[in-house]
């Protein structure tokens, strides 16, 4: 199996990531569609502009309560604080513009890479205890074997988080290409079948 770890290759997995993986929420039942590229666009466009927004009520409201509080101590500090106010907001917007940019080529780079070795757009796709249905053919966990897999590894918040990004797996001769970010609820469908298949694997090396 070829394991990526924020975006570099690595031999295993730590038992830290392992266990973060392992503990992460997934449904009994898991299930999406097949993003076309100008689908998986907007949608993670929505997500982010929701994102940029919260941050930006955020550090707006603390930057208006400090200018309130700055002119009702000394109102002279205004000349100095009103300048310097504007500035960040100026390089926090500066910022958050780029880093939108960079984010977006790097998603229409990924969908262009991935789309073609996926099942077409709309196709449904499913996880259960069964096992993972793609379009209309069933695959059982056991036929299932996991060829590669990518895997964000960060922190947020003081506490270490852990992410399946992309699978790919093979069953029956056929390959089956999934991607967080170009399937609906991808996340929960990636993490039910990380969990699915290596818990069989863990199950199979202890027999």
């Amino acid at each position: 199996m070829q394991i990526v770890v924020n975006g570099k290759p690595v031999a295993t997995l730590s038992p830290a990531v392992e266990k973060r993986l392992a503990e992460r929420h997934s449904p009994e039942v898991a299930e999406g569609a097949v993003l076309s590229a100008e689908q998986s666009t907007a949608a993670w466009a929505r997500r982010r502009r929701l994102l940029y927004g919260v941050l930006c009520g955020v550090a707006g409201t603390i930057a208006s309560a400090a200018l309130i509080m700055a002119a009702w101590w000394e109102p002279r500090d205004l000349t100095l604080v009103l300048p310097v106010y504007l500035v960040l907001a100026g390089g926090l917007a500066w910022l958050l513009r780029f880093t939108y940019r960079r984010n977006l080529a790097k998603l229409r780079g990924r969908a262009d890479a991935q789309l073609p070795r996926m099942a077409p757009a709309g196709t449904n796709i499913r996880a259960d205890a069964n096992g993972l249905t793609v379009g209309q053919l069933r695959n059982p966990w056991s036929d299932l074997i996991i060829e590669a897999v990518e895997i964000t590894d960060t922190t947020f918040d003081d506490s270490s988080v852990s992410w399946v990004e992309h699978l790919d797996l093979t069953g029956d001769g056929r390959l089956i290409v999934l991607d967080t970010v170009l399937i609906g609820s991808g996340a929960e469908v990636l993490a039910k079948v990380w969990r699915e298949l290596t818990a069989r694997r863990r199950t199979r090396s202890w027999s």
